[in-house]
C-alpha cells in the first residue's frame, strides 16, 4: 500500500466517524411538559369516551388534578395545555391528602383535596422518555394502574399515539 492509500483510509473513516456522531445529535429541544399534558389528556378522554377533552362541553366545575412527578416538570406550563378543559392540573404540593378507608382490595386509599378542600384526582408521572423531539414516552400512575403512553409531536401539538398498559395494582 502506497501512502496516498493510508490518507484516504484514515480520511474516509474519519468522515464516517462524524456521520455517525452527527446522526446520533438529536435535534431540537424536548418539550416534555406538552407530552406530559398529551398523555393526562389521552387518559382521561379515555374515560369520557372523546379524542380529545377539548371536545368536552366545559360548562361544568373545574376538576383539580394533583400532578406528582419523579422527573422535573413545569406543572404551570402542563395545566395551561388544559385552560379550555374541565381539568385543572396543580403541583402536588399545593394538595392536601387525607388516607380514608378502603375499599375492595385496597386496605385504605389516600384521597387529595385542591386548596380550597374539594376532592382532586391524582397521577404520578413516573418517566418521561423521548427518542427524539418529537417523540415520547410517558408513564403515568394511577390509583389502580400504570399506563405507558406514546405521543408524538405534530404540526405544533403533541398528539396521543398508542399506550400499553404497564401493571394493575
Amino acid at each position: 500500500m502506497e501512502r496516498g492509500d493510508y490518507a484516504f483510509g484514515a480520511i474516509f473513516l474519519l468522515v464516517v466517524a462524524c456521520l455517525s456522531a452527527a446522526a446520533n445529535i438529536k435535534i431540537g429541544t424536548i418539550d416534555r411538559n406538552g407530552a406530559v399534558a398529551a398523555a393526562i389528556d389521552a387518559s382521561y378522554a379515555q374515560v369520557a369516551g372523546v379524542t380529545k377533552l377539548r371536545e368536552i362541553d366545559s360548562d361544568g366545575p373545574p376538576f383539580s388534578l394533583c400532578v406528582e412527578s419523579t422527573v422535573p416538570l413545569n406543572v404551570q406550563r402542563i395545566a395551561a395545555e388544559f385552560n379550555d378543559t374541565l381539568i385543572r392540573p396543580i403541583p402536588l404540593a399545593a394538595c392536601s391528602s387525607k388516607i380514608g378507608e378502603g375499599f375492595g382490595m385496597f386496605s385504605s386509599v389516600i384521597r387529595y383535596f385542591d386548596a380550597s378542600g374539594n376532592d382532586a384526582g391524582h397521577v404520578r408521572v413516573e418517566k418521561v422518555e423521548c427518542e427524539s423531539s418529537t417523540r415520547c414516552a410517558v408513564d403515568l400512575a394511577f390509583l389502580s394502574h400504570s399506563t405507558r403512553y406514546m405521543v408524538r409531536l405534530i404540526g405544533g401539538e403533541w398528539i396521543f399515539d398508542s399506550e400499553r398498559l404497564l401493571r394493575i395494582v
